[in-house]
């Protein structure tokens, strides 16, 4: 291996875990992980209002509890907010139900059969062919193996597009089902990971998250530098971010 490649396998190792804890104020378990990074870093994921912190491994504990002290108000302020957002209604994967494949709404049907199971569409609806006495989890199992097929039938033409753009090169690609991202990028090793959800979205909304992820190629954090060339190269990115939580 050589020198230069070695270096930048180091400079990516290093913002691995270095151990986890938990703390908690006001009666708010707050989960915590230290890296080696620079900043800390706060979210309140949706749809729960959990609390997660990224700190520097080398963090003073006291200066990072006075912090979070700090932030309780915030933090509140973001569950309250999340805990009031209208409740998706669970699917149940049967006849009659809406589902989304690129940005357009179809009418679910869901035919009993001894036949081979298979998906397939027509002008208003996604006709499931599946066992008889099939279980919920079964039935949406068939489903999200129909997104992911057709998302990695469709993500090598529109990598390929946005590469040019760009002027970066992956060297693969993967799709997988994840409940907090949309995608990611593995900078080293240059392969992208496409949430397989994504096959619900319009094809302009996963063109962003590809366009996303391929811009850290060019530069790996979120910082001005990276989002001065996304807007370079998709200067309406921010419209497609928005519609990301659309289309369940």
């Amino acid at each position: 291996m050589q020198k230069n490649q070695k270096e930048k396998e180091a400079k990516y190792s290093s913002r691995t875990i270095i151990s986890k804890t938990e703390i908690e104020i006001d009666n708010i378990k707050i989960a915590v992980e230290f890296k080696r990074i620079k900043k800390v870093n706060l979210k309140v994921q949706p749809p729960s209002g959990k609390v997660s912190v990224s700190a520097p491994f080398n963090i003073d504990i006291n200066y990072l509890k006075n912090l979070l002290i700090s932030k309780i108000d915030w933090i509140k302020k973001h569950q309250e907010k999340i805990s009031n957002l209208p409740k998706k209604a669970e699917k149940e994967y049967i006849s009659g139900e809406t589902h989304y494949f690129l940005g357009k709404a179809f009418l679910l049907e869901v035919l009993e059969s001894k036949s081979r199971i298979k998906v397939f569409l027509n002008s208003d609806k996604i006709t499931m062919q599946v066992p008889f006495r099939s279980s919920k989890e079964e039935r949406e199992r068939i489903l999200y193996e129909f997104y992911k097929l057709n998302l990695k039938k469709l993500a090598p033409v529109l990598i390929l597009k946005w590469e040019k753009i760009i002027g970066v090169k992956t060297n693969a690609f993967g799709i997988r089902k994840t409940k907090t991202r949309w995608g990611s990028c593995k900078v080293v090793s240059k392969r992208i990971w496409l949430n397989s959800e994504l096959a619900k979205k319009p094809v302009e909304v996963i063109e962003y998250v590809i366009a996303h992820e391929l811009v850290h190629l060019l530069e790996r954090h979120h910082n001005k530098r990276f989002y001065d060339f996304l807007t370079q190269f998709l200067p309406n990115w921010e419209k497609y971010k928005a519609e990301l939580n659309k289309y369940d």
